[in-house]
């Protein structure tokens, strides 16, 4: 589910029971640094970044990004940032921009 007013998604399973958190990315779009923030904080989740292709761009923990991920070397497009989490499993798209 996305919120595009605070660029927010769920990430859920499908577990009806289980708990669902948020995840947000900002700024999106994106120019140089993109930041994820967690609530609660997820610092053994999975994070992948995918191009349009479906070519992995960007691999690591969320503990490893708490300080943003650096986009300043990808062309400018549309990305896919996944997140797993356990069981769970959310994905949340972001446009790269060209910096000024």
């Amino acid at each position: 589910m996305v919120d595009s007013l605070t660029n927010c998604f769920l990430i859920s399973d499908t577990k009806e029971d289980d708990v669902s958190q948020t995840l947000a990315v900002v700024p999106n779009p994106v120019q140089d640094i993109l930041y994820l923030q967690a609530a609660p904080l997820l610092p053994d989740a999975k994070i992948g970044v995918y191009d349009l292709y479906g070519r992995l761009v960007f691999k690591g923990l969320f503990s490893d990004v708490e300080k943003g991920i650096s986009t300043q070397t990808w062309p400018q497009g549309i990305y896919f940032l996944e997140v797993r989490h356990k069981e769970k499993t959310g994905m949340v798209l972001f446009v790269k921009i060209l910096s000024d």
